[in-house]
């Protein structure tokens, strides 16, 4: 009789690499000027360790290593940029790691974000229009309308004139006496 045959041995289990990384501006629409911060996390997805993560986000001139980044961890990171341009602000952040195992496995992922900027504008309304220095004239006669005040200062003036007129006229009369 034979001997039964060998188990065979199960093949190892296999270990899936994977990695997340999000950005998140602390806002989304800005003046331009603006200073604005961006939050990275960095996550651990999969189910081996990975080493050497490197990320990158050129447009805010950050890059960073996370020399080791266990199963289900994260890692956060801030980066912060004033914008000067109206153009709309776009950034890119790519996390990039290795897993070893049977073999060496790369990872890597990537995430967008936009800022949108605008430039705050400030009106000035014109000028209200003065009014016309000549007095509008009365459309059915042509004359120029008076009111109380320009009555009484015309009979004021008048008053004084009769009153002047009538002193001279004194005083021209005892100088011939």
């Amino acid at each position: 009789m034979l001997p039964p045959p060998p188990t065979p041995t199960p093949p190892p289990p296999v270990i899936v690499p994977n990695i997340s990384v999000t950005i998140t501006p602390d806002a989304t629409l800005v003046e331009v000027g603006t200073e604005i911060n961006f939050t990275m996390v960095v996550t651990n997805t999969g189910q081996a360790v990975l080493r050497d993560v490197l990320v990158v986000d050129d447009e805010l001139g950050f890059t960073t290593t996370i020399p080791i980044l266990y199963v289900i961890g994260s890692e956060t990171f801030t980066a912060t940029k004033t914008l000067t341009d109206l153009d709309d602000f776009n950034t890119t952040v790519t996390a990039t790691g290795y897993a070893t195992g049977a073999t060496v496995s790369r990872v890597s992922d990537t995430d967008v974000t936009v800022v949108e900027v605008y430039e705050y504008e400030i009106v000035i309304p014109p000028a209200p229009t003065p009014p016309p220095l000549d007095p509008p004239e009365n459309p059915e006669t042509g004359a120029i309308p008076f009111d109380a005040y320009s009555v009484s200062g015309l009979l004021a003036m008048g008053a004084g004139l009769f009153a002047l007129v009538s002193r001279k006229k004194e005083e021209n009369e005892e100088d011939e006496d």
